[in-house]
C-alpha cells in the first residue's frame, strides 16, 4: 500500500508578513520591512559618539569574558510561556513568564 502523500505549499514567516482573504486571495509584503546592512552601518555612523561606544562597549565585554573564563558563571534563565492558548480570550489574554534563578 503506497503511503499517502500530503503536499502543501510552505510561505517563510517573516515579520508583519499579511494574507489578504478578500478582495483577493494573495499575500501582502508591502509592510514588511527589509534590511540592508551598508544603509544601517551608514545611518548608524553619522550619529555622534556612535562608533566611539561601540568600541568602548567590545572592549568591556571582552574584559568581562576574560575575567569569566575558567569560572562557572551564575546564571538565570528566562522563559516565554506565551498565553497557554491559540487566541487570547477576556480570562486569558496575559502571557505567562517563568525565570529561574
Amino acid at each position: 500500500e503506497a503511503e499517502a502523500a500530503l503536499h502543501v505549499s510552505s510561505v517563510r514567516a517573516q515579520c508583519l508578513l499579511k494574507f489578504q482573504l478578500r478582495p483577493v486571495m494573495e499575500w501582502q509584503r508591502d509592510a514588511i520591512p527589509s534590511c540592508n546592512t551598508e544603509e544601517f552601518v551608514k545611518e548608524a555612523s553619522e550619529v555622534p559618539n556612535f562608533l566611539e561606544e561601540v568600541d568602548k562597549c567590545r572592549e568591556i565585554c571582552s574584559t568581562a569574558a576574560a575575567q569569566r573564563s575558567g569560572q562557572r558563571e551564575k546564571s538565570f534563565e528566562v522563559v516565554f510561556l506565551g498565553t497557554g492558548s491559540a487566541l487570547p480570550m477576556k480570562i486569558r489574554n496575559v502571557s505567562g513568564t517563568l525565570v529561574n534563578i
